[in-house]
């Protein structure tokens, strides 16, 4: 059995981010000042604005942590007949598709949309337009949710998604108006200097509000289970059985004329 600590995770999870962050910085530094944007294969593994890479794997892995685990809180909500039992378990699906999306870049289908719209600007990316629709349609959806949970979840909730958002959103949305107010070639080009290295910049915050505010939401989604369950475990396997507890036998005692009795164990003290 797996002992899951909320406060150990977290510090982990922001340690990994902190990390891919920094790494990021400099094959960028490398890429925009120094011309070298190969690095012997040390970019492509740690760019955070290439997918199928150590980044990428890492954020889909943790969104669907994030499913996994509201998947469990959904089935504990079935068991006590909670009235929002179905939006728990439609967060769950939400985070499996975000995850699979994380994997395979789903939304990239929608970037040519901006060619039969002609959106420019802080639109360049026209994604983002039916994302900001959709996310429109389930702020409608989870208001009284939202609401209705525990004061401290409910702060770490929207914490947890403002900065997915803003990650997710906001920033993308910045980024498609750097990126043609300062002519800058996608992928980022070797040598592009303080142009370049801006929307590197850009990008890295992105990536990092996008990861920071999934941390937040794991933290947030183990404490719920550690509170109800008094700890958050994993078991493999069956677990042991508890020893059953043993019964005293009788004394037997030989009487005067050759019998046996019996004596309780009350008659032996």
């Amino acid at each position: 059995m797996i002992s899951v600590s909320p406060q150990k995770t977290i510090r982990f999870l922001g340690v990994i981010i902190a990390s891919l962050s920094l790494i990021n910085l400099a094959v960028n530094f490398a890429r925009c000042f120094l011309g070298r944007g190969g690095l012997w294969g040390i970019s492509r593994l740690f760019d955070l604005d290439i997918e199928n890479n150590i980044p990428t794997w890492y954020a889909s892995v943790t969104l669907l942590i994030c499913a996994g685990l509201l998947a469990l809180i959904t089935h504990r909500k079935r068991q006590q007949g909670d009235r929002f039992m179905n939006h728990w378990r439609g967060l769950a699906l939400i985070f499996l598709w975000l995850s699979m999306d994380e994997a395979a870049s789903v939304h990239e289908l929608f970037i040519d949309l901006n060619k039969p719209l002609q959106t420019t600007g802080f639109l360049h990316y026209a994604w983002v337009i039916p994302a900001m629709v959709i996310l429109g349609i389930l702020a409608v959806v989870y208001q009284k949710f939202v609401m209705a949970l525990p004061q401290q979840v409910k702060r770490r909730f929207l914490l947890a998604i403002s900065l997915y958002v803003a990650g997710g959103l906001v920033l993308e949305m910045v980024g498609g108006q750097y990126k043609e107010v300062m002519n800058v070639q996608m992928p980022i080009a070797n040598g592009s200097g303080l142009a370049g290295m801006g929307m590197a910049l850009i990008l890295a915050a992105e990536e990092m509000l996008e990861m920071s505010g999934v941390a937040v939401l794991i933290y947030t989604l183990l404490q719920m289970l550690s509170r109800e369950s008094h700890g958050f475990h994993i078991a493999f396997g069956n677990l042991p059985r508890q020893a059953e507890p043993k019964v005293r036998e009788p004394a037997i005692s030989p009487s005067s004329d050759g019998r046996h009795s019996y004596a309780s164990p009350q008659d032996e003290r």
